[in-house]
Protein backbone atom coordinates (compact mmCIF):
# COMPACT_ATOMS: atom_id res chain seq x y z
CA UNK A 1 0.00 0.00 0.00
CA UNK A 2 2.68 2.84 0.86
CA UNK A 3 4.93 1.46 -2.16
CA UNK A 4 1.97 2.15 -4.65
CA UNK A 5 1.54 5.41 -3.11
CA UNK A 6 4.64 6.75 -2.78
CA UNK A 7 4.68 6.00 -6.82
CA UNK A 8 1.72 8.22 -7.02
CA UNK A 9 3.17 11.07 -5.06
CA UNK A 10 6.76 10.98 -7.48
CA UNK A 11 4.91 11.03 -10.04
CA UNK A 12 2.48 13.81 -9.31
CA UNK A 13 5.61 15.91 -7.98
CA UNK A 14 7.25 14.86 -11.61
CA UNK A 15 4.14 16.46 -13.51
CA UNK A 16 3.50 19.04 -11.18
CA UNK A 17 7.03 20.16 -11.63
CA UNK A 18 7.17 19.98 -15.10
CA UNK A 19 10.66 18.63 -14.84
CA UNK A 20 11.67 15.85 -17.54
CA UNK A 21 12.78 12.54 -15.82
CA UNK A 22 16.97 12.15 -17.14
CA UNK A 23 17.93 8.96 -18.16
CA UNK A 24 21.20 8.27 -18.44
CA UNK A 25 23.06 5.42 -20.05
CA UNK A 26 26.11 4.84 -18.13
CA UNK A 27 27.64 3.06 -20.52
CA UNK A 28 27.03 1.99 -24.32
CA UNK A 29 28.26 -0.45 -26.52
CA UNK A 30 30.93 -3.29 -25.90
CA UNK A 31 31.97 -1.33 -22.92
CA UNK A 32 29.39 -3.66 -20.86
CA UNK A 33 31.39 -7.03 -21.35
CA UNK A 34 34.29 -5.99 -18.81
CA UNK A 35 31.46 -4.52 -16.32
CA UNK A 36 29.63 -7.89 -16.52
CA UNK A 37 33.06 -9.64 -16.41
CA UNK A 38 33.98 -7.37 -12.85
CA UNK A 39 30.59 -7.65 -11.41
CA UNK A 40 29.56 -11.19 -11.69
CA UNK A 41 32.75 -13.03 -11.83
CA UNK A 42 35.89 -14.05 -10.40
CA UNK A 43 37.36 -15.16 -13.02
CA UNK A 44 36.43 -15.58 -16.70
CA UNK A 45 38.74 -18.13 -18.43
CA UNK A 46 42.02 -17.95 -20.97
CA UNK A 47 41.93 -15.66 -23.42
CA UNK A 48 42.71 -19.40 -25.37
CA UNK A 49 39.44 -20.98 -23.81
CA UNK A 50 37.22 -18.19 -25.00
CA UNK A 51 38.76 -17.91 -28.36
CA UNK A 52 38.19 -21.66 -29.40
CA UNK A 53 34.57 -21.20 -28.00
CA UNK A 54 33.87 -18.01 -30.49
CA UNK A 55 35.45 -20.59 -33.52
CA UNK A 56 33.10 -23.38 -32.44
CA UNK A 57 30.85 -20.36 -32.69
CA UNK A 58 32.01 -18.81 -36.21
CA UNK A 59 32.33 -22.64 -37.41
CA UNK A 60 28.13 -23.44 -36.65
CA UNK A 61 27.20 -20.01 -37.87
CA UNK A 62 29.27 -20.77 -41.61
CA UNK A 63 27.64 -24.21 -41.27
CA UNK A 64 24.25 -22.11 -41.26
CA UNK A 65 24.66 -20.52 -44.13
CA UNK A 66 22.54 -17.32 -44.77
CA UNK A 67 19.77 -18.61 -42.11
CA UNK A 68 21.89 -16.47 -39.64
CA UNK A 69 22.64 -12.80 -40.30
CA UNK A 70 25.82 -12.13 -42.37
CA UNK A 71 27.72 -10.30 -39.61
CA UNK A 72 27.72 -13.69 -37.45
CA UNK A 73 29.69 -15.24 -39.89
CA UNK A 74 32.57 -11.86 -39.59
CA UNK A 75 35.75 -11.92 -38.08
CA UNK A 76 34.70 -8.86 -36.02
CA UNK A 77 31.48 -10.83 -34.36
CA UNK A 78 34.44 -13.85 -33.48
CA UNK A 79 35.98 -10.77 -31.96
CA UNK A 80 32.61 -9.68 -29.62
CA UNK A 81 31.87 -12.86 -29.32
CA UNK A 82 35.58 -13.42 -27.26
CA UNK A 83 34.93 -10.19 -25.30
CA UNK A 84 31.44 -11.08 -24.59
CA UNK A 85 32.45 -14.58 -23.46
CA UNK A 86 30.86 -16.41 -21.41
CA UNK A 87 27.90 -14.64 -22.59
CA UNK A 88 26.71 -14.90 -25.77
CA UNK A 89 26.88 -11.01 -27.15
CA UNK A 90 23.66 -10.87 -28.82
CA UNK A 91 22.34 -11.87 -25.11
CA UNK A 92 23.78 -8.86 -23.99
CA UNK A 93 22.53 -6.79 -26.63
CA UNK A 94 18.94 -7.89 -26.28
CA UNK A 95 19.20 -6.48 -22.41
CA UNK A 96 20.74 -3.63 -22.97
CA UNK A 97 19.23 -2.23 -26.09
CA UNK A 98 15.63 -4.22 -25.94
CA UNK A 99 15.20 -4.22 -22.69
CA UNK A 100 16.73 -1.17 -21.44
CA UNK A 101 14.87 0.96 -24.03
CA UNK A 102 11.94 -0.07 -22.12
CA UNK A 103 11.91 2.63 -19.86
CA UNK A 104 11.43 0.30 -17.06
CA UNK A 105 12.43 1.71 -13.66
CA UNK A 106 14.30 -0.45 -11.45
CA UNK A 107 13.55 1.33 -7.90
CA UNK A 108 13.76 -1.28 -5.89
CA UNK A 109 12.61 1.03 -2.57
CA UNK A 110 9.30 1.54 -4.53
CA UNK A 111 8.45 -2.11 -5.49
CA UNK A 112 5.87 -4.37 -4.14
Amino acid sequence: MRASRARRCKSASQRSSGAPENIVTPVEGDDIFPILHRRLFTRIGAEEDRRRVAEAYADWYESLGDTVPGHYREASYRDRTVTAFPFHPELVDILTNRWGSLGIRHDSRLST
